[in-house]
């Protein structure tokens, strides 16, 4: 499929592409890896990636190779997107460009040996440089380490700008589950003709409303939105307006789910739930981790659940074992001064 689809891609585009580099790789991103095919026209600087592997899943669920050579070429010959090279290679204008991400260290041991990054627990924390930010997403690229030592600066100084300018790009969204059940529903319904009044009364029938306990982590556009969980302050953001500890649930790369700690739920059952998801609801490209997580407002301490609950236990043990210190310690009769003073 891979050869059919190099050898005659040709035929399909204008005779300005005759010249035209064609290559096959494997395209390497974060939680995902694929064939690629590169079309590259002489001249051309970045040139578009098609994913082989999509297209042959489409082929085998009946699309002829006919349609998918057409709809190739018509991404190809898409105008290319407007990016400046200088924001790739010169810091001054790559800072103004930078933001973060968040994925699985186990998931992405390859890619994140080749660029600089922070461990979170099992999560890793990457930047990225926005290429194109539009309605229909953003286009991006990956600090590598040889970009860093072009950039002439330290993994630290990255780190700090890609956290102050990632709130920029991409502000974050923190909602309850209801509010954005009934914002994303309210906008289907809104486009479907109906009125506003007919949907605030739709919504209300249908019993939506903001007693579910879970709120929703993003960012403005919901897209890589997990990563506004590490914005500078956010996580005690989160905690103030929880009153307390919560919980953290990887719900995907695009956001993270924060339920109050109230002692209503034990890790080990949300853990359940986090994995049943993950394996039936998510697509592999969009999984963070199983795990769930847990914020110590008091300590500031963001950490696997099971760690916190294996912390506390320590805590009372070490409260424990001080009381008992102290009820074996024998009675101290109270030490009386010399009566040296004269009336």
């Amino acid at each position: 499929f891979v050869n059919e689809v190099k050898d005659n891609i040709k035929e399909y585009l204008p005779e300005r592409f005759a010249l035209a580099n064609i290559e096959v790789r494997e395209n390497q991103k974060l939680n995902e890896t694929y064939t690629g095919l590169y079309v590259q026209e002489p001249g051309q600087v970045i040139t578009p990636t098609l994913n082989l592997d999509q297209m042959y899943e489409a082929y085998e669920n009946g699309a002829s190779m006919d349609e998918l050579l057409g709809q190739s070429a018509e991404l190809i010959v898409r105008d290319p997107i407007d990016i400046d090279i200088r924001k790739l290679l010169d810091y001054e204008q790559a800072k103004e460009n930078l933001f973060i991400r968040v994925s699985s260290v186990e998931a992405n041991q390859d890619k994140l040996a080749m660029a600089p990054h922070k461990t979170y627990e099992d999560l890793a924390v990457t930047y990225h440089i926005a290429a194109d930010i539009g309605g229909e997403g953003s286009a991006s690229t990956m600090v590598t380490n040889q970009m860093l030592d072009t950039f002439g600066i330290t993994a630290e100084q990255l780190h700090q700008d890609a956290l102050a300018n990632s709130e920029n790009l991409f502000p974050a969204r923190v909602e309850s589950m209801g509010a954005v059940m009934r914002r994303m529903m309210g906008a289907d319904m809104i486009a479907s003709g109906m009125s506003q009044e007919d949907v605030d009364m739709m919504m209300d029938s249908m019993g939506i409303d903001d007693s579910n306990p879970m709120t929703v982590v993003s960012n403005d556009q919901s897209i890589n939105g997990a990563a506004v969980m590490f914005y500078p302050g956010q996580m005690d953001k989160i905690a103030e307006q929880m009153q307390g500890d919560y919980f953290v649930l990887p719900s995907s790369v695009h956001e993270m789910l924060v339920i109050p700690d109230t002692g209503d739920f034990q890790h080990e059952e949300l853990k359940a739930m986090v994995t049943e998801i993950n394996a039936t609801q998510v697509e592999p490209k969009d999984r963070l981790t199983d795990e769930v997580y847990h914020y110590d407002s008091k300590d500031r301490v963001f950490e696997k659940a099971d760690k916190f609950a294996d912390r506390q236990k320590m805590k009372a043990a070490e409260h424990d074992m001080g009381k008992d210190a102290a009820k074996a310690q024998p009675a101290q009769k109270p030490k009386h001064k010399s009566n040296d003073m004269s009336l």
